[in-house]
């Protein structure tokens, strides 16, 4: 059984192409995504297909590090029941527990966790063994991740950390 993936989150990446001038239809229907299908709020689709899409998208998108400028485009909707518990959520610890819990809502091939150190809170996001390979698609769970923080938090929430498992850019 292969892994799933909310289908209305690639929304996400279909609003940043367009605002980039590319038209997202064709690159959705050649990962064999219906593009209908980002407005159920019930539909899922495989993991293996947002993992080409997000292969065409960097080739047609000339800018490496544009996963980072996505988080602009964010909406809670986009992952569904998961982001309006998050905007519920009375504190940032509160939330982020349960995205460690709900993950999996989302996308099967990500895995969260969250620990009280003395510099604060930490969030650990776990690609090993995902399909989720490309540089572009850890750049974008961390700039959500700030992001949606950020709603919980406020604006000023600057992260005294980051460490990527991927090259620098």
């Amino acid at each position: 059984m292969s892994l799933t993936h909310f289908a209305p989150a690639t929304n996400l990446l279909w609003k940043y192409l367009e605002s980039v001038d590319v038209d997202p239809a064709p690159l959705y229907k050649k990962a064999d995504i219906n593009p209908e299908l980002l407005l159920n709020p019930t539909a899922r689709i495989s993991v293996n297909s947002v993992d080409k899409l997000w292969q065409q998208a960097t080739e047609v998108i000339e800018d490496p590090c544009f996963a980072i400028d996505m988080a602009a485009f964010w909406h809670p909707s986009q992952i569904g029941a998961l982001g309006y518990a998050w905007l519920a959520s009375a504190t940032l610890r509160r939330a982020v527990k349960r995205a460690v819990r709900y993950i999996h809502v989302v996308t099967e091939d990500v895995d969260l966790a969250v620990a009280d150190t003395p510099a604060g809170l930490k969030i650990s996001v776990d690609l090993e063994g995902s399909l989720f390979t490309l540089p572009q698609h850890h750049d974008l769970i961390l700039s959500i991740l700030m992001h949606m923080c950020r709603f919980n938090f406020g604006d000023e929430l600057i992260a005294t950390r980051v460490c990527l498992a991927r090259p620098e850019p």
